[in-house]
């Protein structure tokens, strides 16, 4: 069970401990309960990891993610193009001047990916 109060996000959903933050398939909870520069990854395309992401999805940050998910949400899940970030894979990507981003190929279904946080 979460803890009162509006800013607690789940442990599982952050990626290290980076500043910014990194969350990855975290959109369940309302976007107020992420912190405004929170860098936000989404892995593939299936509906337990993007639950909670409209197109009304209210955050800052863009959502970094594969090509092909990237598509998926855009001409499906008809998530406005200025906020998704496509992020190639295989190329190691600078998010920050302190994390880069590398996707990985996961084998899973179109567009799904390992993340490596560097």
């Amino acid at each position: 069970r979460a803890p009162p109060g509006p800013t607690y996000v789940p442990v599982a959903a952050r990626l290290g401990t980076s500043s910014p933050p990194v969350f990855v398939d975290h959109f369940r909870q309302n976007a107020a309960h992420l912190p405004r520069d929170a860098i936000l990854v989404l892995s593939h395309y299936h509906s337990d990891h993007y639950s909670g992401l409209t197109p009304r999805f209210n955050h800052p940050s863009q959502i970094l993610t594969s090509p092909t998910t990237a598509r998926l949400l855009t001409n499906i899940h008809r998530v406005p193009p200025h906020k998704v970030k496509p992020i190639p894979l295989h190329v190691p990507t600078p998010v920050t001047p302190n994390v880069t981003l590398t996707l990985i190929e996961a084998n899973h279904c179109p567009g799904a990916v390992i993340i490596l946080m560097e």
